[in-house]
C-alpha cells in the first residue's frame, strides 16, 4: 500500500535519496515523481525503480492524481513548484493536510524576490497562503525553519532530517594525508561556489579574490550544474578577464568518482551565497580537510559554527593577506573531519527520516 509520495526535481539529491529509501525502508510504500526542465540528467538511475515516475510537465497533478489522492503523506522535497501547488490549492486544498515540506534552503528565501517582478509577486502571494496550510516541515538546519516561521507566520511542527550526501565519502586511511602542506612550487587550487546558480555570487567572489591573481593559484568554478546560459557566459567572461589562464571553469558533468578526485585536488573553497545552499559540497570539502569560507550571516555558517566546525567568514578575505587566506591549523582540519563523519552517520539519518515518515 502506498503511504508516501515524494515530489522531487531532477538532481543528484533525488538519485541518492531514492537509493537511500530503497536500502533502508520498505520501498513498496513509497512512490517518486521527478520533474525536470529541458533535459534530464539521471534518467538511467530513475528507470531502475518501477515506482519512480519522471515528467517534464510543470503541472503534472492530473497525470498522477491517483497517487496524490491515495498516499497518506506527500513530501515536497523543496517547495519550488508554484504552479502545481497553486493548482492543488484551487482544485483540492484538502491535500495540504497530507503535505510535508522538506526545506532545501532557497525555497525558504523566495520572499526576497517578490518585488523583482509581477510573476514573483504573484507566486509569493500564493506561497503565503500555501505555507500556512502545511503543518509538518523538516530540514537539516533548524535555523532555516525558524526563518520560515518568522516570515510566513507558520504554526508547523519541525523535524530534523538530513539528506544523505549525493557523493559517498571516501575512506580516510590516514588523517595526516589531509594536513600535508602544499609544496611551494605547486599551484594552490581554489574552488568558487558549488553550481552555476546565480545565488553563488561568482562575480562578487572573483572581485574580492582578484588581489591574489598574481599568486600561484588556479581558480575553479563548477558551471555544469544549472541551466542559466547567459549567467554562465558572464561568469566565464569575468573570471577569464580577472584571472586569465588561471581561471578554469568546469563545464562538463563529472561522474561521482571523478568529482571526488576533483574535490581532493582543491585546497580552498569560497562560498558567496546569501542563503543556505551547497551543503553537500561543503561537507565533502570539510571532510577532505579543505579550508571553507562562507558568509557569516547565513544559516549555514551559524549552524556549522554551533556544532564546532571551523569555517571561515568570506567577508574577512577583504582584509586578509594571502598567507592568512590559505592557512588553517591541522587540529582544526582533524576536528572538522570527525564532526562531519558523525553528522553523516547513516543510522542517525535513518532515524531522522523514520521520524518524518511517522509524523
Amino acid at each position: 500500500m502506498l503511504k508516501y509520495l515524494h515530489i522531487f526535481s531532477d538532481s543528484v539529491y533525488a538519485v541518492k535519496y531514492i537509493e537511500f529509501v530503497d536500502l533502508y525502508f520498505n520501498m513498496s510504500e513509497h512512490a517518486f515523481i521527478v520533474q525536470y526542465n529541458n533535459s534530464i540528467n539521471f534518467d538511467n538511475y530513475y528507470k531502475k525503480y518501477k515506482n519512480c515516475y519522471i515528467t517534464e510537465k510543470k503541472l503534472f497533478y492530473k497525470d498522477y492524481e491517483n497517487l496524490f489522492k491515495d498516499s497518506k503523506k506527500i513530501i515536497f522535497h523543496q517547495l519550488n513548484k508554484p504552479l502545481l501547488l497553486i493548482f492543488i490549492l484551487l482544485r483540492n486544498s484538502n491535500i495540504y493536510k497530507k503535505i510535508i515540506w522538506s526545506i532545501w534552503g532557497g525555497d525558504v528565501y523566495f520572499y526576497r524576490y517578490k518585488n523583482t517582478s509581477f510573476k514573483n509577486f504573484f507566486i509569493e502571494f500564493f506561497r503565503k497562503i500555501i505555507i500556512k496550510k502545511i503543518k509538518i516541515v523538516c530540514a537539516y538546519l533548524e535555523e532555516d525553519f525558524k526563518v520560515m516561521k518568522l516570515n510566513y507566520k507558520s504554526n508547523a511542527v519541525f523535524y530534523k532530517a538530513k539528506y544523505p550526501n549525493p557523493v559517498d565519502f571516501p575512506p580516510i586511511i590516514d588523517i595526516a594525508m589531509l594536513t600535508q602542506k602544499k609544496e611551494k612550487d605547486h599551484s594552490l587550487n581554489i574552488l568558487i561556489g558549488n553550481s552555476a546558480a546565480l545565488e553563488n555570487n561568482h562575480i562578487y567572489l572573483f572581485k574580492i579574490l582578484s588581489k591574489f591573481k598574481d599568486e600561484n593559484i588556479n581558480v575553479y568554478t563548477v558551471l555544469s550544474y544549472g541551466n542559466n546560459k547567459n549567467y554562465i557566459q558572464k561568469v566565464i567572461e569575468v573570471g577569464s578577464q580577472i584571472f586569465n589562464n588561471k581561471f578554469k571553469p568546469i563545464l562538463e558533468f563529472m561522474e561521482f568518482s571523478k568529482y571526488i578526485e576533483f574535490l581532493k585536488s582543491i585546497n580552498i573553497c569560497v562560498f558567496g551565497h546569501d542563503i543556505q545552499q551547497g551543503l553537500g559540497n561543503l561537507e565533502l570539502l570539510l571532510y577532505l580537510g579543505k579550508k571553507v569560507y562562507v558568509k557569516n550571516e547565513t544559516t549555514t555558517f551559524k549552524y556549522y559554527s554551533s556544532i564546532g566546525v571551523s569555517i571561515f567568514n568570506t567577508k574577512d578575505i577583504n582584509s586578509q593577506s594571502f598567507d592568512e587566506f590559505i592557512t588553517i591549523d591541522k587540529e582544526l582540519i582533524k576536528k572538522n573531519n570527525e564532526i562531519i563523519k558523525e553528522e553523516n552517520d547513516i543510522n542517525i539519518l535513518k532515524k531522522q527520516w523514520e521520524n518524518v515518515f511517522n509524523a
